[in-house]
């Protein structure tokens, strides 16, 4: 038996020198394979996650009870700001629905601007009135969130084609034109926002003029960090309990040492030095790369119970997603551009992947060899 550094390997069948070559499969099967195992690793660590390990998670560490509070810290918030007159609701229904506020204390502003008032002009109330700030001052610093350019150079005043655009609000039988419409809600949600935005910035800051909400918007982040933190736990533990049975238990458990993944492909992992199965014990080595390599996916595995947006913000599991996916993209390109289409793990464990047919004739060979 004969076998060489390049992965190519010439079987004698007989005395008759009948020869048998053996190749890695084709470099796009050796991707699908590590896409398949990624994928159903994924899906099991989603599962496990849903339906054991999180629920278990929140119920010990009072996860709900957590988001309960925040809740309640939350309305408190909105009551401050309705207090300062730095918010206002049109119905008591949506009084905790801040989106639904906002939009119209927009409406409110805009109504201000035309009419020349300052009662709603709710950024210029918070730094002027209750933070004491130079009025003057204070619309320059406002005004310089005005990201569309609504207002005129000078004072805080629309530019006068907006002002003959947005006149019809003060009159309930008259309508804005299409282009009217769509200035102000630009105007609302370009500009209006950001400088609410700056608002809310400075009360949550360390200089705030409204300590009670500085302490509810604190409380929060520290219960929302908690619960982030039960979030990532439980991805771990699910990602990991995951690799376990199905990067380490199913290959030990397998004859040939196969993920379901190179089932489905038929494939199967060999030795180069001999050209035989992986012994279990080695399986071990394979275990610790699947784990890597497949840990892209893990900022992912709580997307169930996780807005999207926030997948992003849970630092410790996108972290170790992007570094990962780094070094899986190294891996990738390493196999387009090796000849024989190893990856690095295929590299450092000197081991290579045939398809069941191929493995099979090495068999037969072998067993024609000492006939």
């Amino acid at each position: 038996m004969n076998n060489t550094n390049t992965t190519f390997h010439s079987e004698k069948m007989n005395d008759e020198d009948q020869i048998l070559n053996v190749f890695p499969i084709s470099k796009g099967k050796r991707v699908l394979v590590y896409l398949a195992d990624m994928l159903l690793n994924f899906v099991l660590s989603i599962f496990l996650f849903s339906t054991a390990i999180f629920p278990i998670a929140r119920g010990v560490l009072d996860y709900q009870g957590k988001v309960d509070t925040m809740t309640v810290n939350h309305q408190r918030m909105l009551d401050t700001l309705y207090e300062n007159n730095l918010l206002s609701f049109q119905e008591e229904k949506s009084r905790y629905d801040f989106d639904t506020s906002f939009d119209y204390s927009a409406q409110l502003f805009v109504l201000d601007l035309l009419q020349e008032k300052e009662e709603h002009l709710f950024p210029l109330t918070y730094f002027v009135s209750l933070k004491g700030m130079d009025k003057e001052l204070a619309i320059q610093e406002i005004k310089k969130y005005d990201t569309s350019g609504f207002f005129a150079e000078e004072g805080f005043v629309l530019k006068t084609n907006y002002v003959e655009e947005f006149l019809p609000l003060l009159d309930d039988k008259d309508t804005l034109t299409n282009q009217g419409r769509d200035d102000l809600l630009k105007f609302k949600s370009g500009s209006i926002s950001s400088m609410y935005a700056f608002m809310i910035h400075d009360i949550q800051g360390e200089d705030s003029a409204l300590s009670s909400y500085r302490s509810y918007y604190l409380e929060n982040e520290e219960l929302s960090k908690k619960n982030d933190d039960i979030i990532i736990f439980s991805s771990l533990i699910a990602y990991l309990v995951s690799c376990l049975l199905y990067f380490l238990l199913i290959p030990l458990l397998s004859k040939n040492g196969s993920t379901f993944g190179m089932i489905a492909l038929k494939c199967i992992r060999i030795d180069v030095k001999n050209f035989d199965i992986i012994p279990k014990w080695n399986r071990l080595a394979f275990f610790i790369s699947y784990l890597v390599t497949s840990l892209p996916t893990i900022m992912f595995v709580p997307m169930m119970f996780v807005a999207f947006y926030r997948l992003f913000s849970l630092g410790a599991l996108f972290y170790m997603s992007l570094l990962t996916l780094a070094l899986v993209i190294v891996s990738l390109f390493v196999v387009i551009f090796n000849p024989f289409g190893k990856s690095l793990s295929d590299i450092l464990s000197r081991s290579i992947m045939i398809d069941n047919e191929t493995y099979d004739n090495i068999l037969e060979a072998r067993i024609h060899k000492y006939e």
